[in-house]
């Protein structure tokens, strides 16, 4: 149009010329330029090397494209795609086309669009995506006996089972080799009918299953009888008075059958086990016995159970039951029952108990997770974590030089709950040499209680002796009153150290770690190799060392800081230890094991019933964690099986003076 516009305007120009130049003269000549047509616009072209793209999930192809444009103006591209299966982008003259996981095949349609600014030319690329999950048809699953007896002329019935792994409906097929056995299949069951022979005849039966794309065939072998050969098998319980089983959860229940073999064979036999309510249970035919496996996860319950046998010509069935209940599974924690911290320390503790029925499951029990025995537990903490198997203990500020015992107690799925004793002290010595007795020391005195087991023992029968004493019936070998009082005495007198000698020194050690120093000043009697020795001085044990420097008594260092009072100290607790385990005194002329041993004839008596191994002297064996026992670990009183220590049935009263004595307890 501007050229248009510059034509007219010279038109214009000129017939002013004209005009003002008066007549005359030439015709004026047309203007020299011509009028230049419009341009016209072509709208791009666009070619693809392909219009179809088939290709897996999680891949990619290329498609390469040619965009051409004829007046020569620039051009640009667009890619999309219509379906978010599929993604693409222009990568210099080529779209990148990639199929992201599907769960099915699917389609999609990758558009791209080349423009000049005026107009547009698409084309459009099929794609189809490929699944790359190969489904695989496994073929069904077929159970089935491999024998069956039946007489001539009789019905019975084949169960089997069928199952297909990827749920696929099934059809079944099944068929006979002789014409003397014939099959049908009823629901699972395959049923025979056979025919009357002259001689015991055998017929092979096949049973196919298919999911329509796999069959699976198995065959049973059917022997038919001749009715004159055949003689039945006999079943009955070993012991028919005892068919009512008790059994704690986790446990196998078993029952004694006797089966005596007819015409056919036991192994070829059909056995089966009902329980109601259902509880796994089948027939081992090497012991013959009927086997109950329970779990901890069964229901408690009584079960009744029908034991049938057939072999295929006579049936018998045989009842019983079975009273399950709870098993005290013991989860115990297996960590050290002496812990020692300082003032603000926490430490940590896994749960372990390798005792419990099931460990996997076993935490703190939530209703009550604790129960305080003794001491101040305003100054230490408890908590716990189930989900990451684990308690903490913390000594709080102001705890030092303070003892708490507790029990922490513990569960699992079995429902049953366990509490061990354990002892917190939280240490507060001023320098690590008495930090370190001040721990031997609280340990040692512990000793003294875990050596008592044979008090404990001795004061338990006494007591039994003079409860029966109540009863005229048992006046001749029990106990009065007086008697048991003047017998405690005497156990306690062949153990007298105890109370006299060892724990007073060794609370004199312990203050001493504590304070700093001996609180008083002492006269101490040695008795070494029959000579005695005297010190004097602020000392707890003979060939400790004073730290005073002057007789205004300011000391030096604290006293076990001195090495040579903290070496005297350690050698002091190994010969207490050693003392308290090996040396009992003889009491009018009688040791401590003999009063023992004439309490435990006394009572038996007395009362038949009650049994105690003979109880002979034995020092204390270390159990490991601080433990101790003068009859854990005696194999004269018991045995560890797998790892549990078993005891003698003659011998189960010494688990209540080991308990007591190392303050252990389960329930």
């Amino acid at each position: 149009m501007q050229k248009i516009y510059l034509w007219a305007s010279k038109i214009i120009l000129i017939m002013s010329l004209t005009a003002c130049g008066g007549g005359g003269g030439d015709d004026p000549k047309p203007p020299t330029d011509p009028i230049t047509p419009p341009t016209t616009n072509t709208a791009p072209s666009l070619t693809i090397s392909k219009a179809q793209v088939e290709l897996k999930e999680k891949t990619s192809e290329t498609v390469s494209f040619v965009g051409k444009d004829s007046n020569g103006d620039s051009l640009s591209y667009l890619v999309d795609s219509n379906n978010i299966a599929v993604s693409a982008h222009i990568a210099g003259s080529a779209v990148i086309i990639t199929a992201n996981e599907v769960e099915n095949d699917v389609a999609a349609i990758v558009k791209i669009t080349v423009s000049d600014g005026k107009a547009t030319a698409v084309k459009n690329i099929s794609v189809k995506v490929l699944n790359d999950i190969v489904i695989v048809n496994n073929p069904p699953v077929l159970t089935l006996a491999s024998t069956y007896t039946m007489s001539e002329s009789s019905t019975g019935v084949v169960p089997f089972s069928a199952t297909d792994p990827e749920g696929e409906p099934l059809s079944y097929s099944v068929k006979s080799s002789n014409s003397y056995v014939s099959a049908s299949i009823v629901g699972n069951d395959v049923n025979l009918v056979s025919s009357a022979v002259n001689i015991d005849s055998m017929s092979t039966v096949e049973v196919s299953v298919t999911d329509g794309v796999n069959t699976v065939t198995k065959s049973f072998t059917v022997k038919v009888v001749e009715s004159g050969d055949y003689v039945p098998f006999s079943l009955y319980w070993e012991d028919a008075i005892n068919t009512n089983l008790y059994t704690a959860k986790g446990a196998q229940g078993k029952i004694k059958v006797n089966l005596q073999e007819g015409s056919v064979p036991l192994n070829l036999l059909t056995y089966t086990v009902n329980m109601t309510p259902s509880i796994s249970a089948t027939f081992d035919v090497d012991s013959g016995e009927v086997v109950i496996s329970t779990s901890y996860k069964d229901e408690t319950a009584v079960y009744s159970g029908i034991f049938t046998v057939s072999d295929g010509v006579t049936s018998q069935n045989l009842t019983f039951s079975m009273d399950l209940h709870n098993q005290n599974s013991n989860t115990l924690l297996e960590n050290d029952p002496n812990v020692f911290l300082e003032e603000g320390e926490t430490k940590t503790f896994s749960l372990i108990a390798s005792s419990a029925i099931d460990p996997s499951s076993l935490r703190i029990y939530e209703s009550q997770p604790i129960n305080i025995i003794s001491g101040d537990y305003s100054k230490f903490n408890f908590t716990y974590d189930n989900n990451a198997k684990t308690y903490s203990l913390t000594a709080l500020a102001g705890s030092k030089f303070s003892q708490l015992r507790l029990n922490i107690l513990t569960t699992d799925d079995t429902g049953s709950v366990s509490g061990g004793v354990y002892t917190v002290y939280s240490k507060g010595a001023a320098t690590a040499l008495e930090l370190d007795l001040e721990e031997k020391t609280v340990l040692a005195l512990k000793y003294l209680k875990q050596s008592k087991e044979f008090e404990i023992l001795g004061n338990f029968l006494i007591d039994a002796l003079e409860m029966k004493g109540t009863d005229p019936l048992y006046s001749n070998n029990s106990m009065t009153r007086e008697e048991a009082f003047s017998e405690k005495l005497l156990i306690a007198d062949a153990h007298f150290f105890t109370a006299t000698e060892s724990s007073p020194e060794l609370e004199c050690i312990l203050n001493a770690t504590q304070r700093g120093f001996v609180i008083n000043s002492t006269l101490k009697y040695i008795l070494d190799n029959g000579t005695f020795f005297t010190q004097t001085g602020y000392i707890c044990s003979y060939g400790d060392t004073e730290v005073f420097n002057d007789l205004n008594l300011n000391k030096k260092i604290n006293f076990y800081e001195d090495m040579s009072n903290y070496t005297n100290a350690l050698s002091v607790i190994d010969k207490i230890k050693s003392k308290e385990s090996q040396n009992f005194e003889l009491v009018k002329g009688m040791s401590i094991t003999d009063r023992i041993n004439s309490y435990a004839k006394r009572l038996h008596n007395i009362d038949p019933n009650f049994n105690l191994g003979y109880i002979d002297f034995s020092p204390i064996n270390d159990l490991g964690n601080n433990v101790y026992s003068r009859f854990i670990g005696n194999p004269n009183y018991g045995s560890y099986v797998d790892g549990i220590w078993v005891w003698h049935p003659e011998y189960e009263l010494l688990d209540f003076a080991a308990t007591l004595a190392n303050e252990i307890t389960n329930w």
